[in-house]
């Protein structure tokens, strides 16, 4: 984004380009990127908002507008930002919680004076939740909270939908690239899908990743599972056995508990 500004000197008269944001180094393109224009995409970012909607925003402000292919480098990097950040956030929170565990328990707190690293176990709620209701979305996420400090300390986010990958399909399906082609863009393609099933299946797998992944990564035990009655995500961790020697303990809900009480009555 920049302004132009014009002064009269005599009778001559000269133009001069005055750029009125900074300018960040973009690292894809070894090339500078305007700083407004990436914090407009942020801005998106924040508000779960795509390009059409930017469009008008800059539309209603009377600003200039950022090109498709602009605003997906931006947001590309932008994304990747957001995911270093969050994943610094998660490690924080993980530390805090094993701080706070260790100051409750005698036992806990001597295991981590004789190993920082040691693995622990805690008590955490788990939920999932979608992009849409009635299971016919593309996008869930499963979360873990961590039921002493109220802290998130993992989730994960599943897709069954590449935008990309649905317009290539959709040009070999009109015949404009060859299937030779698809393959050969594939080996380089970084795809948005990393579930295949239903849109319900996401709760369940979700819950069997971070069980799977919170010993080696995160050096913690889900030892004690607090969900809604009818977890079928609980069921699917248990047949995973994520811990051996260790089980995994369902906690009911109250909240969930009242409403099938009340429910159960109202019939």
């Amino acid at each position: 984004m920049k302004t132009r500004e014009y002064r009269e000197y005599s009778d001559d008269k000269y133009r001069r380009s005055v750029y009125t944001s900074t300018r960040l180094r973009d690292e894809s393109r070894n090339d500078v990127a305007f700083d407004v224009n990436v914090r407009m995409v942020l801005l998106a970012h924040e508000l779960g908002l795509g390009y059409a909607a930017l469009r008008k925003i800059v539309k209603v402000l009377g600003l200039p507008g950022l090109h498709l292919k602009t605003y997906q480098r931006h947001g590309k990097t932008v994304t990747a930002a957001e995911i270093e950040r969050d994943l610094e956030s998660l490690h924080r929170t993980r530390e805090q919680v094993r701080q706070a565990y260790a100051d409750i328990d005698a036992d806990v707190a001597e295991l981590l004076r004789e190993d920082a690293d040691a693995v622990i176990n805690i008590s955490v709620s788990f939920d999932g939740t979608w992009q849409k209701r009635g299971f016919t979305s593309h996008y869930g996420i499963g979360v873990c909270i961590d039921i002493f400090t109220g802290l998130v300390i993992d989730f994960e986010v599943l897709s069954s939908y590449c935008h990309a990958c649905a317009l290539k399909e959709a040009a070999r399906h009109e015949g404009k690239i060859t299937d030779e082609e698809i393959d050969s863009w594939r080996e380089t393609h970084d795809c948005a899908q990393n579930f295949r099933g239903s849109s319900k299946a996401m709760e369940q797998e979700a819950a069997k990743r971070m069980w799977a992944r919170s010993v080696s990564r995160h050096q913690l035990r889900y030892i004690q599972m607090l969900s809604d009655g009818d977890s079928a995500a609980f069921r699917e961790v248990v047949s995973l056995n994520p811990y051996p020697g260790h089980e995994v303990v369902k906690l009911e809900c109250i909240n969930h508990a009242h409403k099938r009480m009340g429910t159960a009555i109202k019939c």
